[in-house]
């Protein structure tokens, strides 16, 4: 990356979680882990992890599980050494679908909702004349075009 887009989401692929779950996979402990070595070697940015839902369940509870996995996964950055100040969570519950949770059709789409159920980051602030980007670019999976 060339330059720090502040606000615009990337998807980091493997962040997932089950279904009404906020708890840590082993897979998405491998990318936190990443994430962690990422924010190390780069002390100049400050990151939020949104954490989203698919859309089973009312909207109230879907918040309030949503804004849990960006809980447990910031407390486990922060437990890897990140400095707490860095990092900021918050839950979208479903209002950030990346794919459809139904089939056109209007079955489940049981993978589309896996993928709907995710952490991304947003880097909400950043000192260029100490950066360095290079790291960001392995992790970014896609944007998030909300």
């Amino acid at each position: 990356m060339d330059r720090i887009i502040l606000e615009k989401a990337i998807v980091v692929e493997n962040i997932y979680y089950g279904f009404d779950s906020s708890n840590i996979r082993m897979d998405a402990a491998l990318e936190l882990d990443k994430l962690v070595r990422f924010l190390q070697d780069n002390p100049q940015i400050k990151i939020e992890l949104g954490s989203h839902t698919d859309n089973l369940g009312d909207d109230e509870y879907n918040l309030g599980l949503s804004q849990r996995r960006a809980e447990s996964a910031v407390k486990y950055i922060i437990s890897n050494g990140v400095d707490e100040n860095r990092i900021r969570a918050r839950g979208y519950g479903e209002t950030r679908p990346i794919t459809a949770n139904t089939n056109a059709d209007g079955s489940d789409n049981p993978e589309g909702r896996q993928k709907n159920r995710r952490t991304d980051i947003q880097v909400f602030e950043y000192n260029k004349d100490t950066g360095k980007m290079e790291e960001i670019e392995e992790m970014r999976a896609q944007p998030d075009e909300k």
